[in-house]
């Protein structure tokens, strides 16, 4: 006796959400952090950003008093890349990191935060306030620059 058409319908649709459900939560507990998932993500994070900086520099190098369309369309860009870049941060920190792994995730993350701020400051042509926040960035940089390289060399490389 054949199945009713609904049936037919539903029980592969059902099948295929609870497949996803077992492949997303198998995922979620594979992708909790570690120290090395944390610092690569924080690492990804900085090169991803490095690259933005420099496309929406390219524009400010063009039109350094006033707003164009290049200069808007790379803020946005920047600050959209800041927002995604910061919960994938928070997605691999776990709490479970190395004192410095997790200090320098959390100065990435205040980083991200004011970049993210300036850019959309700079998209809205709030220049003052967009290079207030800028150069505020620096310290979090400079502190970043200090403990990074010791941190994260043991952490990459290690076993």
């Amino acid at each position: 006796m054949d199945r009713p058409k609904v049936l037919q319908c539903v029980v592969p649709w059902v099948c295929m959400v609870v497949v996803l459900a077992v492949v997303a939560l198998l995922g979620a507990a594979a992708a909790r952090a570690d120290d090395k998932g944390t610092a690569t993500a924080v690492v990804t994070s900085q090169f991803e950003l490095l690259k933005k900086q420099s496309s929406l520099n390219k524009c400010l190098a063009a039109s350094p008093k006033k707003n164009t369309p290049c200069i808007r369309r790379k803020a946005l860009s920047l600050a959209t890349l800041a927002g995604r870049q910061i919960k994938l941060i928070q997605a691999a920190m776990d709490g479970t990191e190395k004192a410095c792994v997790r200090t320098v995730a959390l100065q990435e993350l205040a980083f991200l935060r004011i970049w993210r701020n300036g850019a959309m400051a700079l998209y809205r042509n709030e220049r003052k306030k967009a290079k207030r926040l800028f150069v505020s960035s620096l310290k979090i940089e400079e502190a970043q620059r200090q403990l990074q390289p010791t941190c994260f060399t043991e952490v990459l490389t290690g076993p």
